[in-house]
């Protein structure tokens, strides 16, 4: 069951929710503001890393620009 991040297209609160199918998805509301049809966000993803991992270049955090 994925998670999806979405944006309130009324108060642009952002939230994370658990999606079983999409009929949730139709019914979705923002939990600030109750607003109807959020904005579905592209998701960036983590990676957890062994100890001996984190030295390669593959697991250090980016400077926050995409590479």
């Amino acid at each position: 069951m994925p998670i999806f991040e979405y944006r309130c297209r009324k108060c642009d609160h952002c939230f994370e929710v658990l999606i079983r199918n999409s009929a949730e998805e139709s019914t979705l509301q923002c939990p600030r503001c109750e607003g109807g049809e959020p904005e579905k966000l592209l998701s960036t993803f983590a990676r957890s890393c062994s100890s001996k991992e984190t030295l390669s270049s593959n697991c250090r955090p980016s400077s926050g620009g995409f590479s």
